[in-house]
């Protein structure tokens, strides 16, 4: 899921002529502000690599990471870092139009981009740091990118509008 709280600017509005003969208004924004986005393991109980091989993932043990014929796993190295689940906050920026249908209906076109940074398989592709840990490094840059294509209906329906 995804959610953003924006603040919204209009720097264009007028009115469009479609083949000389439909005339209607309409608007173009800007936006931009904080963006949400929620992430869920696909497969909840999955095990990581060490857990399938039975590999001893304590730091602090002497066979730490270590196969059974006693050299270091480097799946093991890769594959302890749990899963970057949960919310991300990011930013969140997109434009859109507004083309009124009538005065109280308007047909709605955006584009909106949500970035975040998340490692969401869990990897540890820092394999210098030992015991293995999630760092900045680790994580990847997200683009949330959503098209919408919507309606939005103006209440009361003969309000008062400037000419």
């Amino acid at each position: 899921w995804q959610s953003s709280l924006d603040v919204v600017f209009t720097p264009f509005s007028g009115k469009l002529g479609i083949f000389s003969a439909i005339f209607t208004e309409y608007d173009i924004y800007l936006f931009g502000g904080l963006g949400l986005v929620g992430w869920n393991k696909h497969y909840k109980n999955a095990k990581s690599t060490s857990d399938l091989l039975n590999l001893d993932t304590n730091p602090d043990s002497p066979t730490f990471c270590q196969d059974t014929g006693g050299g270091q796993n480097q799946e093991c190295l890769l594959h302890p870092v749990k899963a970057d689940t949960g919310v991300k906050i990011g930013g969140s920026f997109g434009a859109g139009l507004n083309l009124f249908l009538a005065d109280w209906v308007s047909l709605n076109l955006e584009f909106q981009d949500i970035v975040t940074r998340n490692n969401i398989a869990g990897l540890n592709t820092t394999v210098t740091d030992i015991p293995p840990q999630l760092t900045k490094a680790d994580k990847d840059v997200f683009h949330n990118v959503t098209f919408q294509l919507g309606a939005t209906f103006y209440m009361p329906f003969k309000a008062k509008r400037t000419k």
